[in-house]
């Protein structure tokens, strides 16, 4: 309601009146806009010096990082597809959630293990500048030939001598890979990842108790922060599950630094322990998707952490039909599924029905004759131990190579101009069409593959430079 009564007579303003009022109008909002605006401000200069302090902090390398590590994968496709550019990295993998791996052999190896090369037998010490090993300078020194530090070397001196020969054979500069055992015996293991839900997961475990079965558990490290989750998992290794190492964030590590990558792996271990109250050794690692299978560095680190073998498996639960799983029975098989809803209707079928057609479910560790995980005072964990040296064997890479060798050679097509975008570690259709370019610039075969004779040549200084008008003449050349 007006504060004027209706029909009163208006004093008539002459032109400096009004303009005085419209000043001072403006002037009440401009004191109400800055009322506002002043303290929110203030808030973000505060957060902003919060965070900033906080990084400045963080450039510490000794520092330990958070358990809530929350790294994602943020790589996207960006290949800009011009005829005349320069090709652009930035493909993810197929990024096959678990359960869609490519079969055996279709990515790196033929017959599942990895194309390297033999080990450099030259006898050369890498630059002594940073003081420490770092993964990249030390795969470019062994692309020349030198040797990077001690060879990984499987240990089985815990293995049950009779189950010796259920270990496949391992590629030089790596630990086993493991899709089944080599066995007649009719013992198969059901492996579980990820445990999103904590309620499914205790249903999962309560069938395979009430079936005479044991599970091998495979859970994120991030999903241990859950209550019901965490629960669930030590309730399941107090009843004689296993409980193995999948990353603290489900991490695709082709992406990062050792630090990180360092980080997905000890932390993951570091949160389970305090789960279980105690310090519980790992004996097996699975990498999100099983796409760093054949990363050497990750073998190296499971190897340093005192790990027996990188775990895949022989079919997916997750994805194939029951009538598929119970076809395929075979003793030595390893079976993957997850906690989701669908999993748990499959497993509790699955679960009594492998036991039915007489097959024993059994631990990781029971199949390939290796004793229970040890466990000492959770007082005994220590800090993390940063990524020791270890003789690096160059890698053949090729389409869908997801390794962190692939970004080592990613950054070096980017640095002389045959390729744009990111070193992600993703040996996608922009990484084989900037190889294949560069083979042609060196006089080299070009297949597209980055063997490691290319590496060789890419690596050293007399290495050609691309250019957009170099690819172009080069694809003329080629008829395209």
């Amino acid at each position: 309601m007006s504060q004027y009564p209706e029909n009163a007579p208006r004093r008539k303003l002459t032109p400096e009146q009004r303009q005085r009022i419209l000043k001072m109008r403006r002037m009440r909002r401009l004191k109400k806009r800055l009322m506002i605006a002043v303290p929110a401000l203030v808030l973000v200069i505060v957060v902003l010096v919060v965070v900033l302090t906080s990084t400045g902090k963080n450039k510490d390398a000794s520092a330990a990082p958070p358990l809530a590590l929350n790294v994602e994968d943020t790589q996207s496709a960006t290949d800009t597809g011009a005829a005349d550019a320069i090709p652009t990295e930035g493909e993810t993998p197929e990024d096959a959630t678990e359960g869609e791996l490519l079969p055996e052999g279709d990515a790196e190896g033929g017959d599942g293990t990895t194309d390297v090369a033999e080990a450099p037998t030259q006898s050369a010490a890498l630059p002594a500048s940073s003081g420490s090993f770092e993964y990249g300078a030390a795969y470019i020194a062994a692309t020349q030939g030198e040797i990077t530090g001690a060879p990984i070397t499987p240990d089985y001196s815990s293995v049950d001598p009779s189950k010796l020969d259920r270990w496949p054979k391992v590629t030089e500069g790596y630990i086993p890979l493991l899709y089944k055992a080599n066995t007649t015996e009719n013992v198969i293991c059901v492996t579980v990842d990820d445990c999103f839900q904590g309620d499914n997961l205790r249903s999962i475990v309560q069938c395979a108790l009430d079936n005479d079965a044991k599970l091998t558990i495979f859970p994120i490290g991030d999903n241990l922060n859950k209550e019901n989750v965490a629960s669930a998992i030590k309730w399941a290794w107090e009843n004689g599950m296993e409980i193995e190492n999948h990353t603290y964030n489900h991490a695709g590590m082709y992406h990062y630094d050792d630090e990180r990558m360092t980080n997905e792996m000890w932390y993951q271990s570091v949160k389970l322990s305090q789960v279980l109250g105690v310090n519980y050794k790992q004996h097996f690692f699975r990498p999100k998707g099983g796409d760093e299978r054949n990363d050497q560095r990750v073998h190296a680190y499971a190897n340093q952490l005192g790990m027996s073998g990188i775990a895949i498996w022989t079919q997916s639960g997750s994805t194939d039909s029951m009538e598929s799983l119970f076809a395929n029975l075979e003793p030595g098989r390893i079976y993957l599924f997850h906690t989701t809803n669908n999993d748990l209707k499959k497993l509790l079928e699955f679960i009594p029905g492998a036991v039915q057609r007489g097959y024993r479910l059994v631990t990781l560790n029971e199949m390939f004759g290796l004793p229970e995980n040890e466990t000492s005072d959770l007082s005994t964990i220590g800090e993390k131990p940063e990524l020791q040296s270890f003789q690096v064997v160059p890698a053949l890479l090729r389409k869908t190579s997801y390794i962190r060798a692939a970004a080592i050679v990613q950054e070096r097509l980017i640095e002389l101009g045959w390729l744009e975008g990111d070193a992600d570690g993703v040996f996608g259709e922009s990484s084989f069409m900037a190889t294949g370019f560069f083979q042609m610039a060196a006089g080299i075969q070009p297949t597209g593959k980055a063997d490691v004779d290319t590496q060789k040549v890419l690596f050293s200084d007399a290495a050609s430079t691309g250019s957009a008008e170099k690819i172009a003449e080069l694809k003329k050349q080629l008829g395209k």
